[in-house]
């Protein structure tokens, strides 16, 4: 039986509401997302409630390797972020969980300097597809810098639900180990572009 889990990761189990104490003047949003990153915070305007995930780049969901971390937005839409020089993929899910986007930050150490973006969230799409193959090891299924994945027990479908639209690397990866210590061994991996509110096929995974 598949083991599914899309959207919360690890440490990312309890979702904190928290009341951000940074504002940002002169910025409105009715249904898209305003990030603004430096070399010690990332921070923004969001619809309010919006649910708010930050990964750095070497982010594995199910066994929670690299940093990442959840909240969600204030009433006013505002969150906030104490995060370390680096790169980050922001992914945003709008209140009411039909809209979705991420926006990724990279900001330089030691410059005073922002980085901003705004972007549109979008209805989110699915990636579907199926995993061909005689080994009987348990298998996780991944979007890479992402918390969507789904664990295969057995060779066979899967699905990751909430995908914002973009463009991913998709990995199969083997697990071994308890998941204290988990190790994985990547046996497949390909890039995939997903489309606003549709489901994208992928073609049988076999190895």
């Amino acid at each position: 039986m598949p083991i599914k889990h899309t959207l919360m990761c690890g440490s990312l189990a309890a979702l904190l509401l928290v009341q951000c104490t940074s504002r940002l003047a002169g910025v409105e949003t009715t249904n898209g997302c305003t990030v603004v990153a430096t070399a010690k915070t990332i921070e923004g305007t969001v619809p309010p409630w919006s649910r708010v995930f930050v990964f750095d780049s070497s982010y594995i969901p199910y066994i929670d390797s690299g940093a990442g971390f959840g909240t969600a937005a204030d009433n006013k839409g505002n969150f906030q972020f104490n995060t370390p020089p680096g790169k980050y993929v922001v992914f945003v899910i709008g209140p009411t969980g039909d809209a979705a986007g991420i926006a990724i930050t990279s900001p330089d150490s030691g410059k005073t300097g922002s980085v901003s973006k705004h972007q549109q969230l979008q209805l989110p799409g699915v990636v579907s597809g199926t995993v061909v193959t005689a080994a009987s090891d348990t298998m996780l299924v991944f979007l890479e810098g992402m918390c969507q994945y789904q664990v295969l027990v057995t060779a066979g479908a899967f699905s990751l639900d909430s995908v914002p639209p973009g463009t991913y690397v998709l990995k199969v990866a083997r697990i071994s180990g308890s998941l204290i210590g988990t190790g994985l061994t990547i046996l497949h991996e390909q890039r995939i572009r997903v489309n606003p509110g549709s489901v994208t096929p992928l073609a049988p995974i076999s190895f």
